[in-house]
């Protein structure tokens, strides 16, 4: 491994980024902890700040190009904000003292005080620790420095800081300069965090120092707000100092956060008699003066705040929603509509907007603008209200003024707009059929045709516009995605996918940035189970629009049909997070907690499933959850409560049966496991374990009417057979065993033989001195399982064929398998012994290896090796 392998990092001339690669991974090969591993980490840094001393010099000779690595940390998300850290003394003035009040000598001044012979240079880590915070306090005391990001970084990347008993010890010597000088931008808190790693070392660093300096260096770390640093100045005929103005203006804050104003005021206007062009000051006056509902004042701090940032869009907001409530609607709207040619999707802008038209009497405007909204938050309860009730008042405003203007086309076909936004389909139909009757219709027309006869499920009729619709687009030269978007979707409606797939593809050629358009045909590739496409697009979608949550539902979907269970419940979520009452959703995302072992979320999630939908797997998962955490007694009663209203479910038995197994209880898990089966005996799984409960308990005879019923199926025919061998050689009804394996072999193909069969139906025939048949099964069961019984048998029943040299063989293979078995020496010594008497082999030998050898059916019962799960469950959905 090569040195930027080690570090993590690509080959650069950046010499800042191999420094906090070095930084980082101090944390892992820590000298005291890993020594060896540190002096790995030492030597592969060492030589990346050679290798990168080579890569400046060859990119400024024009050799090659420097890889820059530009920090960027994260936004991270904070708690609420908490009072600045008052430890060490009161931030800004107290009641009663001037700002030019004293204050204790700082650390950092002391550290500064201490100075350093002529030309000569820090060397000890001791020394070189003052030195840094010396450099600190500089910089610190001069605010445009201070607040200057480069200057901080070109400090912080000197190479004799990098020392690791040097950084330990302005680590400390930082935090207690900070105690005292802690007004600095966020920027400036998190490049500091980049180097020193105060977020990792919260609760030692708690240890340390104060717990609520801890905090607040944290929270200055982490908040994604702040009161900003760029803005402030001094003219020339001020005398304020800066920190005075941040203590007045974080108090100020702070009251203003608390709702104490009175407070606030008072910090207010001494931090406007320091400065008056702060725009974050000034946001704090205006809604400072909102809270006094002095509407004026108001005005004239947010007026001025957009005269100081002209760029930023809140003065306007806040100034437009002033003029709206006092009445003054056109100068709102000119602010309103200012905003939205900066920022053209600003939802506040076009709610005001939208008010302003209403109260100016523009409701077709005022439509036009709310409709938009709903474009980028279709669930905006609020703005539907809205757009309901204006609708009505338009619907009746166009009535009035169709009376006096009948041909009015135009002023018709808004009409049949709006009726179909207020769901009056059928008048809406009949608006547009009067217009047909005058004039040609346009696109937009039959395309609200195509959808207001769709809505009252006249299916086919609706196409029919949508297809003329489109047709006239084309003559056009018009767009068509808008049409092919609704046919697509129509057609996802009416199943129809293949059709909806073609429409839909050709939207997205046409749009391919259009979420709904990604989602419709995302949406259609799931009903067509191309699950993996479905996610493709749903992933596009989402990417464009993530607030819609149909979009998740349709991903989780997906998701959840291709087994990937944690993206299935993270959608699943959201969803509910939108739909609480959405019982699919409960039950996907439930579910997809239980495959990933999250049973407890899994119960609380089939719970919420039955309570919104009544969904009728809730409770047969809710007891398999519970037995997976051992609850038994509740797995018992949800399984209880399950089979009550599931009487015809054969797994409501298999599962009752296999929770009083896990209860230890075997007579009642039998009991039941034989109910079942007797009523449902197509159930293989729960017939196997009637039997396996049976034979568990010795009960042969009872567990064979069981096993015959499995010798119907495919599933455990194998198994049974073979126990149903076993149970007719224990019982010694050989002809019945000959009859089961011979029925056996003729049913179940030669490549699907069991060879533990094989040998008992070998062992059968041997022991009815059928040999020729005997060696066929038992050879069978050789080739598929060579172990010391088959060998051993195989042996004896050459012997009996007197074909003593494979008996001998045979018999000194199971010797070699299972070494000092007496039985299988007897046999390999008595047929060596046989072999040797002359011309034996041309005779019919006198006795036979059953007398000469008597022996009983070696295997234990196979029945009790075999192995059953502890509960079985349905593991997926068909």
């Amino acid at each position: 491994m090569n040195s930027w392998e080690f570090l993590g990092t690509e080959p650069t001339s950046d010499q800042g980024a191999i420094k906090r690669a070095y930084a980082r991974l101090l944390k892992t090969y820590h000298p005291e902890d890993d020594p060896e591993g540190f002096q790995r980490l030492r030597e592969a840094y060492e030589h990346a700040l050679r290798e990168a001393k080579f890569l400046q010099e060859a990119a400024a000779s024009g050799d090659a190009a420097g890889s820059v690595f530009v920090l960027d940390p994260e936004e991270e998300a904070a708690p609420a904000a908490e009072a600045v850290w008052t430890g060490v003394r009161e931030q800004g003035p107290r009641e009663g003292e001037a700002l030019e009040a004293g204050v204790p000598e700082q650390a950092g001044e002391r550290l500064a005080s201490r100075s350093f012979s002529a030309g000569k240079e820090p060397a000890t880590p001791e020394e070189l620790a003052e030195h840094f915070i010396s450099q600190v306090t500089v910089l610190y005391a001069d605010f445009p420095s201070r607040i200057d990001r480069e200057k901080w970084v070109a400090l912080l990347e000197k190479e004799e800081y990098w020392q690791l008993e040097v950084k330990q010890r302005t680590n400390k010597e930082m935090l207690t300069f900070l105690m005292e000088k802690y007004h600095l931008p966020r920027q400036i808190w998190r490049l500091l965090n980049d180097y020193f790693f105060w977020t990792d070392q919260e609760m030692e660093l708690s240890q340390e120092f104060p717990e609520n300096f801890i905090r607040f260096v944290i929270n200055q770390i982490k908040k994604p707000w702040e009161l900003r640093y760029e803005f402030l100045k001094k003219d020339e005929d001020s005398d304020y100092e800066y920190d005075d103005f941040i203590d007045c203006r974080e108090h100020a804050f702070r009251a203003m956060l608390d709702n104490e104003l009175e407070e606030a005021e008072k910090y207010l206007a001494i931090a406007s008699n320091m400065f008056t062009e702060d725009p974050d000051l000034l946001r704090m006056i205006g809604h400072f003066y909102l809270r006094k509902d002095d509407l004026e004042n108001a005005f004239h701090a947010f007026y001025r705040l957009t005269e100081v940032l002209p760029e930023e869009i809140d003065g306007y907001i806040h100034r437009a929603n002033i003029l709206r409530k006092i009445g003054k609607y056109e100068e709102a709207q000119e602010d309103y509509q200012h905003v939205l040619s900066l920022s053209p999707d600003n939802e506040l802008a076009l709610s005001g907007l939208a008010r302003c038209y209403v109260s100016l009497g523009k409701l077709t405007e005022a439509r036009a603008v709310l409709k938009r909204i709903l474009v980028q938050c279709p669930y905006d309860i609020d703005v539907q209200v809205r757009l309901l009730a204006l609708n009505g008042l338009l619907a009746d405003q166009l009535q009035e003024e169709l009376q006096e203007a009948p041909d009015d086309h135009e002023r018709r076909f808004c009409l049949a707009s709006v009726c179909f936004d207020l769901e009056r389909y059928e008048e809406c139909v009949e608006s547009l059929d009067r217009i047909q009757r005058a004039i040609p219709l346009t696109v937009d027309m039959e395309l609200l045709w195509g959808r207001a006869l769709i809505k009252q499920e006249q299916t086919e009729e609706g196409l029919a516009h949508l297809d003329k619709a489109l047709e006239l687009a084309r003559q056009a030269g018009d767009s068509e995605w808008a049409i092919l978007l609704e046919r697509g979707t129509t057609y996802v409606e009416s199943n129809q996918y293949e059709a909806a797939i073609e429409d839909l593809t050709a939207a997205m050629e046409l749009m391919p940035n259009h979420p709904e358009i990604l989602h419709q045909l995302a949406e259609a590739y799931r009903c067509q189970k191309e699950y993996k496409r479905c996610v493709e697009l749903s992933d596009q979608a989402i990417s464009l629009n993530p607030t819609r949550w149909i979009y998740y539902s349709t991903r989780g979907l997906a998701h959840y049909w291709l087994n990937h269970y944690k993206e299935s419940r993270d959608d699943h979520q959201i969803v509910i997070n939108h739909e609480y009452n959405f019982s699919g959703a409960w039950h996907r995302k439930a579910y997809s907690h239980f495959r990933l072992g999250e049973y407890d979320r899994a119960i609380e999630g089939f719970h919420e499933s039955e309570r919104w939908g009544d969904n009728e797997l809730s409770f047969y998962f809710i007891a398999i959850c519970h037995f997976k955490l051992g609850d038994y007694e509740n797995a018992l009663g949800a399984i209880e409560y399950y089979k009550e209203s599931h009487e015809n479910d054969p797994d409501a038995y298999l599962v009752m049966g296999d929770v009083y197994r896990g209860m230890g209880d075997e007579e009642q898990a039998r009991e039941v496991y034989c109910s079942g089966a007797a009523q449902f005996p197509d159930n293989q799984d729960l017939v196997k374990m009637a039997v396996y409960s049976l034979l568990k308990e010795n009960a042969q005879t009872r567990a064979i009417p069981y096993l015959k019923q499995l010798l119907l199926g495919e599933d455990y025919r194998e198994w049974a057979a073979t126990s149903l061998l076993n149970i007719s050689i224990q019982q010694g009804e050989w002809e019945e065993a000959v009859a089961i394996a011979d029925n056996f072999r003729n049913v179940v193909p030669k490549e699907q033989w069991d060879p533990t069969l094989l040998f008992y139906a070998g062992y059968v025939h041997y022991r009815l001195e059928r040999y020729q048949i005997a060696a066929l099964y038992l050879e069978q069961a050789y080739r598929l399982k060579a172990d010391g019984d088959t060998c051993s048998y195989l042996s004896m029943v050459y012997f009996d064929l007197g074909r003593m040299e494979e008996a001998a063989a045979f018999a000194k293979k199971a010797l070699e398998a299972v070494p000092g078995n007496a039985e299988y020496q007897r046999r390999y010594e008595g047929i060596v012994s046989q072999s040797k008497k002359g011309l034996f082999g041309l005779f019919r030998k006198k006795q036979s290896s059953q007398a000469l050898w008597p022996s009983s059916l070696p295997f234990v019962w196979h029945q009790e090796l075999e192995e059953v799960p502890d509960i079985h469950y349905w593991q997926g959905e068909e």
